[in-house]
C-alpha cells in the first residue's frame, strides 16, 4: 500500500469512499462555478447587446441631425482606435492644444483685468 493510500485509509476508514466523496464535492463545486459563469456571461452579453443597440440608435439620430460631423467623428474614432496616430504625435498635438488653450485663457484674463482696471479707475 502506498503512503497516499494509507493516509486515505486512515482518514476515511474504508479508503476510497472518503477520496471519492471529496472528488464528488469538488466536481459539484466546479459545476456550480460553471453555472454561475454561464449566467454571468449571458447577463454580460445581454448588457453588451443593449449598449450596442443604444449606441446604434444614438449614432443614427446624430447622423440624421448632422451627417458630415458624425461621419467625420466616426472616421476619426476608427482611425485612432485602429492605431493610426503614433503616440508621440498624439502627445505633441495634445501639448500644442493645451498651450493654445492656456494662451487664450491668459489673453482673456489679461483683457478682463485691463477692462476691470480701466472701469474701476474711471469711477
Amino acid at each position: 500500500m502506498a503512503a497516499g493510500e494509507r493516509a486515505r485509509a486512515q482518514e476515511g476508514g474504508e479508503g476510497g469512499s472518503a477520496a471519492q466523496g471529496g472528488r464528488e464535492d469538488t466536481a459539484r463545486r466546479l459545476r456550480e462555478h460553471g453555472d454561475e459563469l454561464r449566467r454571468e456571461g449571458a447577463a454580460m452579453a445581454a448588457s453588451a447587446r443593449g449598449a450596442a443597440e443604444e449606441l446604434s440608435r444614438f449614432t443614427r439620430g446624430e447622423l440624421e441631425r448632422s451627417p458630415y460631423f458624425t461621419l467625420a467623428a466616426t472616421f476619426a474614432l476608427g482611425f485612432v482606435l485602429g492605431g493610426g496616430i503614433p503616440p508621440r504625435l498624439l502627445a505633441a498635438v495634445t501639448a500644442l492644444g493645451a498651450r493654445a488653450a492656456v494662451a487664450s485663457l491668459m489673453r482673456e484674463v489679461a483683457s478682463g483685468a485691463k477692462t476691470g482696471f480701466t472701469e474701476s479707475g474711471d469711477s
